[in-house]
């Protein structure tokens, strides 16, 4: 999930009230996150929006903030479908998650960029089912290789035979003929 291009969270507001308190939550909200924010700057973007809804009064639909008799409201929150309460705003797990898939997005660029990306598990099983095929069709060859040899060798052999009774039949041919004698010629293989 990438954020839209837009003005800088560090950009100036229009009103100077607005920017004396804008800029303290963010960072504030950054940290809540587990956001540095000079290391992280260009994931500023997700410290702001974190900064809106914790500190524009946005609250998800059953949380409630909870409040002292006289009005002063307490830093805790409470679910009352759940039961649930928490010290943090119920908003910022989801920026703290979007923070930590946004930074592993970079990283993972950054990695495969540079190729030292780590493999994840189904690459590492396409790897392991492409190297079994690879075996695979080595083993075919091979066998392959070797029916053909086998079938090569019987047709030489055969071959073979029939030069060797060829060649004998024409040695006995040129011995009868010098010591006369009339020979049958057998017909050759």
């Amino acid at each position: 999930m990438l954020p839209s291009i837009g003005p800088s969270p560090w950009q100036h507001r229009n009103n100077e009230a607005g920017n004396r308190a804008f800029f303290p939550q963010m960072i504030r909200c950054a940290t809540q996150i587990g956001m540095d924010p000079h290391q992280d700057a260009e994931f500023l973007w997700i410290a702001e929006k974190a900064r809106d809804a914790v500190y524009d009064g946005h609250l998800p639909a059953p949380w409630k903030k909870l409040q002292r008799k006289k009005g002063a409201t307490v830093d805790a929150y409470y679910n009352p479908i759940t039961q649930e309460l928490t010290a943090d705003h119920p908003a910022l797990p989801f920026f703290r998650r979007l923070f930590a898939e946004s930074r592993e997005e970079r990283e993972m660029v950054v990695l495969k960029t540079t190729g030292q990306r780590k493999m994840t598990m189904v690459e590492k099983g396409e790897l392991a089912m492409q190297k079994r095929q690879r075996k695979r069709e080595r083993h075919l060859n091979r066998a392959a290789l070797r029916v053909q040899r086998i079938w090569r060798g019987n047709q030489a052999r055969a071959g073979g035979t029939a030069i060797h009774v060829n060649r004998e039949h024409a040695v006995s041919l040129l011995q009868a003929g010098f010591r006369g004698l009339k020979v049958c010629t057998p017909t050759p293989v």
